[in-house]
């Protein structure tokens, strides 16, 4: 199994069900194996989910999706 050097990912993410927005850095570590890539996604030195597959950090609600980052104008 081979493993990448960590990078450090910032998200921007939406809740779909009271459209509140919030952003966060992740360290992301990618594993090379047989079966494929695999993400494991860090968030103070602790392992965590995807942040596709997170909560809203104000209602709750499981329909996050993750913002596009766009460069200023």
């Amino acid at each position: 199994m081979a493993t990448q050097e960590p990078v450090t990912r910032q998200y921007r993410m939406l809740c779909q069900r009271c459209n509140h927005t919030w952003g966060a850095t992740y360290v992301i570590r990618t594993l090379h194996d047989d079966a494929g890539d695999h993400e494991l996604f860090y968030r103070g030195g602790a392992p965590t989910i995807d942040p596709a597959a997170g909560s809203c950090p104000d209602c709750g609600g499981l329909r996050v999706r993750i913002l596009p980052n766009h460069a200023p104008a």
